[in-house]
């Protein structure tokens, strides 16, 4: 076609100089059919390798930024599960603090990254992934306060009841929060699937995700202070019992040697009674401490010097029982079974019974009663298997 232009110019031209154009000029020489389909054909494989090169490049460009942006994000440690029954109450309260506060952090970080990717009223695959990588991180992160939750409840549910109802209320705003990320996971899904179909998305879905987003977001507001509160409710508990024990008085004290051995036998088998499952109720507690200082005061009265040692330790295991260093107590216990032989065959004294002993680590709270990874929330996410 532009040739045919060009030589219409060139005639025109002469015409306009008096020169006069003959019958007989030469007509473009068309390309043959051949020629040209195999021109298109090169055309077309251009474009394909160009476009697969820019899609290429897009893939790149989307991996290196989900990449980055999974690096920079932090990671919420795990906790093994056995790790949970060395813990003391406190320290296992602390834990669940803290694994709450990488739950509500790992939200708020999913919400900014939706409100950003938002902003623009258009959501690009790019943002997808990057938020899919939030959401990721949130999901574990709430899995991980579940946990540690259900910990709590093995070991130390029977033990404080006013601790274990605010924990109750905890648990649901966790529900909650889990669910409202569960939304935006669900919501992602449906822009993944939208854009891969090279579909337009529709404003009405971008509105979803923001909701879920500022759903989520109202969710956490005030939930830091209340788990906090609860901390600071487990504090005062422990406090609570260990000055309940310093203020307690002997009530029973044997009144010889052989009865004060048959009291202290009495006291570490009802002990290992009670931790046969892994935790003490409330009303084991009281039973045990105040049997502990009777024993604690028998040995004084009637174990002489040799065995004032053994007095200490007893009131040792009686605080560690107070404070919820379940751990260390069963610990101190098993030291008190062992000794007990010994003692009696000192004083020349054969103890009734064979004694109660202490719960394997099988038999504790242990991975069998608490969820596993593949029981955590996840596993639905667009880009993930």
């Amino acid at each position: 076609m532009k040739r045919t232009f060009v030589i219409f110019m060139g005639l025109f031209l002469l015409t306009a100089c008096g020169g006069r154009a003959t019958t007989n000029t030469a007509v473009p020489t068309l390309l043959p059919t051949a020629a040209l389909a195999t021109d298109v054909d090169a055309t077309v494989v251009a474009a394909v390798a160009a476009t697969a090169t820019t899609q290429a490049g897009i893939d790149m460009a989307i991996e290196t930024a989900v990449s980055a942006t999974a690096t920079a994000l932090p990671t919420p440690l795990p906790v093994e599960t056995t790790e949970y029954v060395t813990m003391t109450e406190e320290e296992l309260a602390a834990l669940i603090d803290t694994a709450v506060s990488e739950a509500i952090a790992a939200t708020e970080s999913t919400a900014a990254e939706v409100s950003s990717a938002t902003s623009d009223t258009a959501v690009t695959t790019t943002e997808v992934q990057t938020i899919t990588v939030y959401v990721s991180g949130a999901e574990e992160a709430i899995a991980l306060a579940e946990e540690a939750i259900d910990a709590y409840y093995a070991l130390y549910g029977d033990l404080a009841a006013e601790a274990v109802a605010e924990l109750s209320a905890i648990e649901a705003e966790l529900a909650t929060l889990n669910e409202n990320v569960a939304t935006i996971n669900e919501t992602l899904v449906t822009i993944n699937d939208t854009l891969n179909a090279g579909l337009t998305l529709a404003e009405d879905t971008i509105t979803q995700l923001e909701t879920a987003a500022a759903t989520a977001l109202a969710t956490v507001d005030g939930y830091q202070a209340q788990v906090d509160a609860w901390q600071q409710q487990v504090a005062t508990a422990v406090s609570a019992r260990q000055q309940s024990l310093d203020m307690m008085q002997p009530v029973n004290v044997a009144a010889d040697l052989p009865a004060t051995l048959t009291q202290v036998q009495s006291y570490a088998n009802t002990m290992a009674s009670a931790f046969a499952d892994g935790t003490v109720s409330q009303a084991e507690m009281q039973m045990l401490l105040q049997a502990g200082v009777d024993s604690a005061a028998s040995l004084q009265a009637n174990g002489g010097p040799a065995m004032q040692s053994v007095a200490q330790n007893i009131t040792t295991l009686n605080k560690q029982l107070a404070s919820g260093q379940f751990t260390q107590a069963q610990t101190s216990l098993a030291g008190l079974q062992a000794q007990l032989p010994d003692l009696a065959a000192s004083a020349g004294i054969t103890l009734p019974g064979a004694g109660i002993t202490l719960p394997s680590g099988d038999n504790l709270p242990s991975g069998s009663n608490l969820p596993s990874g593949s029981n955590r929330p996840g596993g639905n996410l667009p880009g993930r298997p």
